[in-house]
């Protein structure tokens, strides 16, 4: 294993368009800790070309581990993205990256974080221990799409989207997050698809374990059950949800709380007390 170490900037900046690395370990050990968003300190950034990294360990004592920007794309496995100042993947800017088996944790931000415009796949990783948010993605014509993780013990939220930012969430383990499991925020515009919530575990949330707020959702098959509070919160005048085929129990005040929405279809749900 390799290690480079470096204060400036960035690590590594690539602009090409078929950039790879493999195997190597990056500190990224100084940076000005008061720059925000697109200039805030980074270890490796991708800016307007591809690339690849593979089996690598990535940290920012001050700022972010990864940064995909101005329509760059990152694609990273099995890589290590920890321990950060801030953030361990931001994707901006019409950007887009794929993490596929990485662990995302203990970094003093989110694990990842997706804001303007920003397009990122995550599938099968881990993404723990964070100090605010899991996963967050912000902002109109940002998304996430999430599927296969666990999602666990992160000091806020699981998942946040807000200011219209949207996601999927499949087949994921979300729990013992210390807030709310996942949480939606809009508004988003009447014509665009809901939230897709479906075949994931959100249990053992300190607070509830889905909220949507402000926009339309559908929810279907997952069990959300043993959270701290209700296990499904909606409201806002202007949301439509569908909930099918659930199972919602034991969890600590309501399994299922609706407030002002438009329009609401239950199916198939089973909504209790666990029975062993």
């Amino acid at each position: 294993e390799v290690t480079v170490a470096f204060s400036g900037e960035s690590v590594v900046v690539s602009t090409a368009k078929g950039a790879r690395l493999q195997g190597m370990r990056f500190v990224h050990t100084d940076g000005d800790p008061e720059l925000r968003g697109r200039n805030g300190p980074r270890c490796l950034e991708v800016c307007g070309g591809h690339l690849t990294v593979e089996g690598c360990h990535v940290t920012s004592r001050v700022g972010s581990a990864v940064m995909a920007a101005d329509g760059g794309s990152l694609l990273m496995r099995r890589c290590e993205l920890k321990g950060c100042g801030r953030c361990g993947l931001i994707c901006v800017l019409g950007s887009w990256a794929y993490c596929d088996g990485c662990e995302l944790s203990h970094n003093a931000l989110n694990g990842a974080d997706v804001q303007t415009g920003g397009c990122v796949v995550l599938r099968g990783n881990k993404v723990s221990k964070n100090h605010q948010t899991g996963v967050l993605v912000a902002d109109a014509g940002s998304f996430v799409h999430i599927e296969e993780n666990d999602i666990s013990g992160n000091l806020r939220r699981g998942v946040t989207a807000q200011k219209s930012g949207r996601f999927t969430l499949v087949s994921n383990r979300i729990s013992c997050n210390k807030n709310i499991g996942v949480i939606g925020i809009g508004p988003w515009e009447d014509y665009s698809e809901p939230l897709s919530v479906r075949d994931n575990v959100i249990t053992g949330n300190l607070s509830s374990g889905l909220w949507v707020q402000k926009g339309h959702a559908c929810v279907s098959r997952n069990i959300i059950a043993s959270n701290g509070e209700s296990g499904v919160v909606a409201f806002g005048c202007k949301n439509k949800l569908t909930f099918e085929g659930n199972v919602i129990h034991s969890n600590g005040r309501t399994g299922v709380s609706i407030h002002t929405a438009l329009q609401v279809v239950l199916k198939g749900n089973s909504v209790g007390v666990k029975v062993e």
